[in-house]
C-alpha cells in the first residue's frame, strides 16, 4: 500500500479547514443576526381633527397616528401618553380606538385614534402625544389641535 503524497495531504488538510471555518462562521453569523434584530416604529402621518360624535353629539379632537414598523422584529405597544402623561390619566376625557396592548410585525402598519374631549383640551393648542413601546421605545409626534 502506498502512502498519500505529502502535497495532496496538505490540500486536502487545507480545504477541510477552510470547509468548517465557513461552516463556523454562518453559524455564528445567524447566531448573531437573531440577537441583533431591532424595534423601530416610524410615525408616518399624525394630524388632528374635530369630530362630532353622533350619540352623544359631544366634539372631541381625533388625534390619528399612522405607525409603520420598519424595524426587524415585532414591537408592542403597550402605552400611549399625552404631554408626558398616560392617556388613562385624563379619565374618560381621553379614548383610543384600539385595544392596547397591539403588536405591529416587521413590515406592518397600524393606525392609532386618540379621541380627547374638548372641555379637557383646547382648539388651538399643542399636545405631544408619546407611543411607548414593552421594550421601552418611545415614539413622539407633536399635534396643533384644530
Amino acid at each position: 500500500m502506498k502512502a498519500v503524497d505529502p502535497v495532496i495531504a496538505s490540500v486536502i488538510i487545507i480545504a477541510v479547514a477552510i470547509s468548517l471555518s465557513i461552516a463556523v462562521a454562518l453559524w455564528m453569523n445567524g447566531m448573531v443576526g437573531g440577537a441583533t434584530s431591532v424595534e423601530k416604529l416610524e410615525i408616518v402621518s399624525s394630524y388632528a381633527k374635530l369630530y362630532v360624535n353622533k350619540t352623544s353629539l359631544k366634539q372631541l379632537f381625533n388625534a390619528t397616528l399612522i405607525i409603520d414598523n420598519k424595524g426587524s422584529k415585532p414591537a408592542t405597544i403597550d402605552s400611549v401618553f399625552i404631554n408626558g402623561k398616560p392617556y388613562t390619566s385624563y379619565g374618560s376625557s381621553v379614548n383610543l380606538t384600539r385595544q392596547l396592548p397591539v403588536t405591529v410585525d416587521p413590515g406592518g402598519r397600524i393606525t392609532i385614534s386618540v379621541l380627547m374631549d374638548t372641555r379637557s383640551f383646547h382648539h388651538g393648542q399643542m399636545i405631544t402625544i408619546e407611543i411607548h413601546t414593552a421594550s421601552g421605545g418611545t415614539y413622539p409626534t407633536t399635534l396643533t389641535l384644530p
